[in-house]
């Protein structure tokens, strides 16, 4: 619960900070990559404490790099995202659309990768491919369904 509430205050900071962080990032163009690097890292941070701890089931006293990992990779996305060359890419427009869905789908995602009984580095594909995917379907389908009953007389 606490950790929801640091991501939800963090939020508020960054949007009241954004155009201090994008002038800076605009006068430093270093700080753009250097943003992107932070990205990366905190995604290996987050990545390698959960294959710690599932693959070597070890690192559980230290699973706290895991909202660690989490809370600096939303912040230099968030960042990163104000940059025009992330405004002009389809595929994030698609997903930060379909987020809703995406979080919906994932329930179904997470039962059918349990039925299947895969091992480690294909269920988690198997579970981004099919969240990501099906919440992208998802809010199409909704998109033309609301389109249809909205047209009606």
């Amino acid at each position: 619960m606490y950790f929801y509430f640091g991501m939800m205050l963090l939020g508020k900071i960054l949007k009241d900070n954004r155009e201090h962080i994008v002038a800076c990032k605009t006068k430093w163009p270093l700080l753009i990559r250097i943003n992107f690097l932070l990205c990366l890292a905190s995604v290996l941070l987050w990545a390698t404490t959960y294959a710690c701890i599932f693959v070597f089931n070890k690192g559980y006293e230290v699973q706290f790099l895991i909202n660690v990992g989490v809370f600096g990779f939303v912040a230099t996305a968030v960042t990163l995202s104000w940059d025009q060359y992330w405004r002009e890419v389809k595929a994030v427009f698609m997903v930060a659309d379909s987020t809703l869905e995406i979080y919906l789908v994932q329930i179904l995602a997470v039962s059918v990768i349990t039925a299947l009984n895969l091992s480690f580095p294909f269920n988690l594909l198997l579970f981004f491919v099919i969240a990501f995917t099906g919440g992208i379907v998802f809010h199409f389908l909704l998109g033309k369904v609301y389109l249809f009953f909205r047209n009606k007389p």
